[in-house]
């Protein structure tokens, strides 16, 4: 981007007694070329960090939504152990009375064996089908 020393002039007021080099004007115009590029590169830096810093933010965002998901997911989970620790509890008083139902059924089982030495061996009623003793 460079721009002739006959542009420099009206780029530069300058007070009609001072007299400006040739060598001072290609001095200045070079410069200002080079102030142009720098800027034209910074400006383009600037749009590639802003672009750079959109694309984070985006990724960001998914990540906050990722981590609210798996926060929710850990609720749920969490829910679902306590549900199941509950569901646990009831069963293991189902385990419970059953096993005390089996304790009292042995014992009624044990009566009845001890009834049934007693009473004699089975014989099949043939009117009703069932054994009596």
């Amino acid at each position: 981007m460079m721009t002739s020393v006959s542009q420099v002039p009206s780029l530069v007021s300058t007070p009609p007694n001072i007299v400006i080099r040739e060598d001072h004007l290609r001095e200045l115009e070079f410069r200002r070329a080079n102030t142009v590029e720098s800027l034209v590169a910074i400006q383009g830096s600037r749009q590639m960090l802003e672009t750079k810093m959109d694309a984070m933010s985006m990724d960001i965002n998914h990540l906050r939504l990722d981590l609210r998901k798996v926060a929710d997911r850990v609720m749920s989970t969490e829910e679902d152990v306590a549900s199941l620790k509950q569901e646990m509890k009831g069963l293991q008083a189902v385990v419970s009375g059953l096993k005390c139902s089996v304790t009292h059924m042995d014992g009624r089982v044990e009566d009845a064996d001890v009834q049934n030495k007693q009473r004699g061996p089975l014989r099949n009623s043939s009117r009703t089908g069932f054994f009596t003793a």
